[in-house]
């Protein structure tokens, strides 16, 4: 069984205001966590112009210097395009069964979670209501070792992977 590991990058904390601009899945094989597949995509809110100018300075900062932005710019709107996609690497790499639908997985998969059910309902609802909050444990290692936890590249499928990375080291198995 696959567990999906999950990331979104948004133009601000607020799912009911804010939107998701890029998107990222990485399907790992229990128990091991080796990536088998990954999606990722950009995701280019309707009106991006007016979007952009109305971004809190920190983040259209922090996204224009990861990249994000540039590759958002000449993009037509596609969230529902992406969502579809999404939904059916879902399908492929983690199907529902009578024992088995995945948790989303992430380094802050509550977050992701409240911007899904907003933004991508359809994707939302194939996830199993339970988190795997990979965060909980690199939390725990920062404050029982002592581990300074490292900042995320803000882009969507290196933090995915990097969530996945830091399951193995936690196994053992990086």
């Amino acid at each position: 069984m696959n567990l999906i590991i999950g990331d979104c990058e948004t133009t601000g904390l607020d799912e009911a205001k804010d939107y998701i601009l890029e998107i990222a899945l990485v399907a790992v094989s229990l128990p091991t966590f080796t990536e088998v597949a990954f999606f990722s995509s950009v995701v280019c809110p309707p009106q991006w112009a007016t979007v952009y100018r109305n971004m809190p300075e920190r983040v259209q900062a922090m996204h224009t210097a990861s990249g994000l932005i540039a590759e958002l710019n000449g993009v037509e709107p596609n969230g529902a395009e992406v969502e579809k996609a999404a939904c059916a690497f879902v399908r492929q790499h983690s199907p529902r069964t009578p024992v088995w639908t995945t948790p989303l997985g992430g380094a802050n998969p509550d977050f992701d979670r409240r911007f899904l059910r907003k933004r991508m309902p359809q994707l939302h609802a194939m996830f199993h209501y339970r988190n795997f909050d990979v965060r909980a444990i690199t939390q725990l290692q920062d404050w029982v070792f002592g581990w300074k936890h490292v900042e995320s590249p803000h882009r969507a499928l290196p933090d995915a992977r990097k969530a996945a990375a830091d399951v193995r080291a936690f196994l053992g198995a990086s």
